[in-house]
């Protein structure tokens, strides 16, 4: 199962649903467009596999890659940052000849300045979809558990618009989910699976 995040509404795979009608009728694209004009409002789930949902989006829309972190201090808690309205996770494109965990790894250190980053395991990949210039991007992040050695303040890239940061444990994370972003939670809560 995948979820493509469309204006913080996933449409999720589903191939339990193969035997339906397939999605009333309404190809990805039309169900896409309907979230982005807020015709559709709630999660869509749709009768394809994963390849399936991504092959249709990849039809109109660019694949544009991104890697990122969620990064751990010794005590537990997790870095969190303020940017555009909405809590984070740091992450970024990834530079032509960087692999997913570089491009992780130096997006982390530019938008926090956290030194001696260790990736300890992979997480499950994000997708979210925005429209630039009027043209459809289909955003796939690679993400990563990671681990910084010892207490450290971050130095927000203030020009890429990050205004604050917190170190959160996973309990007091209710207080920020109502302005995070639902595929940031998703990397929370894989974070915290791993740890159990």
């Amino acid at each position: 199962m995948v979820q493509v995040y469309v204006n913080n509404i996933p449409v999720i795979s589903s191939e339990k649903n193969k035997n339906r009608a397939k999605n009333e009728g309404k190809s990805v694209l039309e169900i896409i467009k309907a979230i982005e004009s807020g015709e559709v409002s709630e999660s869509v789930s749709v009768a394809l596999s994963q390849t399936e949902l991504l092959d249709e989006i990849l039809r109109e829309a660019k694949l544009v890659e991104a890697a990122g972190g969620i990064v751990f201090e010794p005590d537990g808690r997790f870095l969190l940052f303020f940017r555009r309205g909405w809590w984070d996770l740091p992450k970024g494109k990834i530079d032509k000849g960087e692999s997913p965990e570089q491009a992780a790894l130096r997006e982390v250190w530019e938008e926090c300045g956290l030194e001696n980053l260790k990736i300890k395991a992979p997480l499950p990949d994000s997708y979210h979809t925005y429209r630039e210039k009027g043209k459809l991007i289909l955003k796939k992040t690679y993400w990563y558990f990671m681990s910084i050695p010892e207490k450290q303040n971050p130095i927000l890239q203030t020009e890429e618009d990050i205004e604050d940061s917190v170190w959160v444990s996973f309990e007091e994370m209710d207080a920020y989910q109502y302005k995070t972003y639902p595929n940031i939670l998703e990397v929370v809560r894989s974070s915290q699976q791993l740890l159990s």
